[in-house]
């Protein structure tokens, strides 16, 4: 368990280590126009495929040409997929995809560099919860259907914060 004042973004590769993956998901309300969320994760970490979940009329991303122009200089692949709810989604969701399992980071922060990329001292207050899942969560994650099973498997996954250490909390908050 760690509660710290560094970078959310930050803290997320140094948890995580020099593991591979296969994908990455981001999903927020809010994204960086300009991409440095997307890059400087890449500096970080390799990954094949970048999926992008956008919600119809809840979000900010007018085009993805940033997002496009960075896949295209790592050598990954774009995806974008709208979802066509018409409930609100204030969810925010950066998942990891690996051949050995995924980890999702899941919170109050959305894909800015406010929110992942700087402190609370000149950026947004956020607080974050590193979840690592198996395969079966991550295949599942956006099927409305199977959100009981994805509950149940995500709590099995995660303990108090005196327990395993399985939920690492990674916040940028205050004093």
């Amino acid at each position: 368990n760690s509660v710290s004042q560094g970078p959310i973004l930050e803290q997320l590769t140094e948890e995580i280590g020099e593991t591979e993956f296969e994908s990455v998901t981001l999903s927020a309300p809010f994204f960086s126009p300009n991409a440095k969320v997307l890059e400087r994760l890449s500096e970080e970490i390799d990954f094949d495929e970048v999926r992008l979940l956008l919600q119809k009329n809840n979000h900010n991303l007018n085009s993805i040409e940033e997002y496009e122009e960075v896949c295209e200089e790592i050598g990954c692949s774009l995806e974008v997929n709208r979802i066509e709810n018409d409930r609100i989604s204030h969810a925010k969701l950066l998942e990891l995809d690996g051949k050995d399992g995924s980890y999702h980071l899941v919170g109050s922060a959305n894909m800015t560099q406010s929110a992942l990329l700087e402190t609370w001292e000149t950026g947004n207050v956020e607080a974050a919860v590193l979840v690592e899942a198996d395969r079966e969560v991550h295949a599942d994650v956006f099927d409305m259907e199977k959100q009981d099973e994805i509950d149940e498997l995500l709590s099995d996954s995660v303990t108090d914060w005196e327990g395993d250490g399985s939920g690492e909390l990674l916040i940028t908050s205050a004093k």
